[in-house]
């Protein structure tokens, strides 16, 4: 009967056994998760500012001035002294039956900038072969369209800058007249 007893069969289960609490646990886990996740939020935060001190350890104060702000923000555009002295040349297009085209440009450069009207003007035989190939190079349709001209002077004063000129650099390049004829 030892055994009977320990085992307490006669009892169903029901002695020992814990009541069950009502609804009282929900407080506490809800409190264990709004903590959790503060804690996850601090630590991002602190993880955050950590790494951006790293980062701006060796730079200069990065506060905005706004005695700083370039032309790009402004809204207001440079202005250009103008190189006009080279005159109207006439090329042929690369077409099967060539067109002719007359092109008078205009070599913009910063203002008040006499080194490089200096260069423009000791380079002017460069400078002009220079726009008789960029211009032999293209076809009649490639010239008319007025949406390519943009291209045009972006890849003129590249090239002008990138091959021709070496201590200054032209800033913008402008078309006083761009003429393309057809042949009959």
């Amino acid at each position: 009967m030892a055994d009977d007893e320990e085992l307490n069969l006669d009892d169903n289960g029901a002695g020992d056994a814990p009541a069950k609490k009502g609804g009282s646990g929900f407080l506490p886990n809800l409190l264990k998760w709004v903590a959790i996740g503060l804690a996850a939020i601090i630590l991002i935060v602190v993880v955050c500012v950590i790494t951006v001190k790293i980062i701006n350890k060796g730079s200069t104060n990065n506060t905005f001035n706004p005695s700083n702000v370039t032309e790009e923000y402004t809204g207001t555009r440079e202005i250009f002294d103008w190189y006009k002295s080279l005159g109207m040349f006439q090329v042929f297009t690369i077409d099967d039956v060539p067109a002719t085209v007359r092109v008078d440009v205009y070599l913009g450069y910063k203002k008040d900038d006499k080194e490089c009207s200096t260069e423009i003007t000791s380079r002017m035989v460069e400078i002009k072969e220079f726009l008789r190939i960029y211009f032999r190079s293209k076809t009649a349709a490639e010239l008319e369209n007025p949406a390519n001209e943009k291209k045009f002077t972006i890849e003129i004063k590249n090239g002008i800058n990138d091959t021709v000129l070496s201590s200054s650099k032209i800033r913008a390049v402008s078309f006083n007249q761009l003429d393309v004829v057809k042949q009959k």
